[in-house]
C-alpha cells in the first residue's frame, strides 16, 4: 500500500511520468477519473525530447562554428545521457578540434548571458567588435557600438544579436560631412536621432546584428548613462517596434544590418539538357523561394523563350527584405538578375560590376 501510494504521488508531482490506469474489468481511466479500486500498471517516463530531436540538437551544437570546442564536448556528453541505448553514437568524434581557433569564442557565453540579463532589464549595452589582421591575428576595433537588445538569433553556425542601434562612438564626425567608421577614429559619438536626425518613430528601421561571438568589452549600462535613451525605449515599445524588427529579421536571410525594403528585380532562367556546355547551375525560383521566403516573394512571369540554348524564362519578383540581404543575392546570382528597385541599389551594383570588369579585365601583375 505504501508503495502504490508513493508511486500516485509521484504522478502527481511529476507530469512526465506516466501510467496506465483501469478498472478490474479492464476499462481504461485518466488520473483525473474516480480511481477507487482501479489498477494502475505499465509505469514509464515520458523523455522531454525524443532521440530524434535530441539527435538534432546535438548536430547543431556540434556544427556551430564558433562554440569553443570544450564547452561542445561538455554539451554534447550531457545530452547523449538522454538519448535511449538504440539512439546513442560517439557523437564526440564528429568535433572537429581545430587548433587555429584555440581560445578564440571563450566569450561567447558570456556575452550571451549579459545580452539575456540586459534584454530582461531593458538596459541599453556597448560593446566593440574583433577583426582579423593579415597574420589572422585578433584585434579590437576602437568603434563602439551603443545599442537596445532585442534577442539572440542563430544562423549560419553562428549567434547573432539582434538589435536596434541607437549611437556609434569614436568615429570620425566632421561637420558637413558623413561619418565614417573606422576610418581615422576620433573621440566623437553620432547619435542617430540627434545627429542623423532619425525620428524615433523610424528608429526600429536600423536593424542592427552583429555575431555575439566578435563582441568584445561588453557592457550593460543604465538607461541614464546615455542620452536621450528613456524617450527612445518609450516610444518604441509605444509603437510595438521589438515585434516590426524581430518581423523584419524573418525577412532577412543574410542575418546583416540594414534597412527594410520593398524590391523589385527580374530574374533570367535557363532550362537546358544536361549535356548542354551552358549547363552550369544559374539562379532559379527556388533559390529565390529559399533565400526571400515564401511569404515575401511575388513572382509573376513576363516572357518565355525557346532558343537552341534552351528555353529562357524570364520573371518579375517584387520581394520584400532587408537590402543587405537583396545586395548578397544580387552579386551572387548576378548573372541571372537585373536589380529595378530600390534604385540606389541598381547603382550600386552597376558601379560594382564596373569595378570589377576593369580589375579582372586587366593583364595580371
Amino acid at each position: 500500500k505504501s508503495f502504490s501510494k508513493n508511486l500516485k504521488e509521484l504522478l502527481e508531482f511529476d507530469g512526465r511520468i506516466k501510467c496506465t490506469i483501469k478498472t478490474r474489468k479492464g476499462e481504461e481511466l485518466t488520473t483525473e477519473d474516480d480511481d477507487t479500486g482501479a489498477i494502475y500498471t505499465d509505469f514509464w517516463i515520458k523523455p522531454v525530447f525524443d532521440g530524434l530531436e535530441l539527435h538534432s540538437i546535438i548536430y547543431n551544437i556540434i556544427f556551430a562554428r564558433h562554440i569553443p570546442v570544450f564547452i561542445k564536448k561538455s554539451l554534447v556528453e550531457r545530452l547523449e545521457d538522454f538519448l535511449p541505448l538504440t539512439y546513442r553514437h560517439d557523437f564526440r568524434n564528429y568535433i572537429n578540434e581545430d587548433r587555429e581557433y584555440k581560445g578564440e569564442f571563450t566569450e561567447l557565453f558570456m556575452n550571451m548571458e549579459d545580452i539575456d540579463k540586459a534584454i530582461s532589464s531593458k538596459n541599453p549595452i556597448s560593446f566593440k567588435m574583433s577583426y582579423y589582421k593579415p597574420d589572422k591575428s585578433l584585434i579590437t576595433s576602437t568603434v563602439e557600438f551603443i545599442v537596445m537588445p532585442l534577442g539572440i538569433v542563430a544562423g549560419k553556425g553562428d549567434y547573432y544579436l539582434l538589435s536596434c542601434i541607437y549611437a556609434i562612438k569614436g568615429v570620425d564626425k566632421k561637420e558637413g560631412k558623413k561619418f565614417s567608421i573606422g576610418i581615422a577614429p576620433g573621440n566623437d559619438t553620432v547619435y542617430l536621432m540627434d545627429d542623423l536626425k532619425v525620428k524615433p518613430e523610424k528608429i526600429e528601421d536600423f536593424t542592427f546584428i552583429r555575431r555575439i561571438d566578435r563582441m568584445q568589452e561588453l557592457k550593460i549600462l543604465e538607461k541614464d548613462e546615455v542620452k536621450g535613451y528613456e524617450a527612445m525605449l518609450k516610444a518604441f515599445h509605444k509603437r510595438k517596434g521589438e515585434k516590426n524588427i524581430l518581423k523584419a529579421t524573418s525577412l532577412n536571410a543574410a542575418l546583416s544590418s540594414g534597412r527594410t525594403v520593398n524590391a523589385k528585380f527580374r530574374l533570367i532562367t535557363r532550362k537546358t539538357g544536361i549535356f548542354n556546355k551552358l549547363n552550369r547551375k544559374g539562379c532559379d525560383l527556388t533559390d529565390v523561394i529559399d533565400h526571400f521566403g515564401k511569404p515575401n516573394v511575388r513572382i509573376t512571369t513576363e516572357s518565355k523563350e525557346k532558343t537552341e540554348d534552351g528555353l529562357i524564362i524570364t520573371y518579375m519578383v517584387n520581394a520584400k527584405t532587408n537590402d543587405n540581404s537583396l545586395r548578397e543575392f544580387a552579386k551572387t546570382n548576378i548573372e541571372s538578375i537585373e536589380v529595378i528597385t530600390p534604385d540606389y541599389m541598381r547603382e550600386e551594383l552597376c558601379e560594382t560590376l564596373k569595378k570589377a570588369y576593369e580589375r579582372m579585365s586587366a593583364p595580371v601583375g
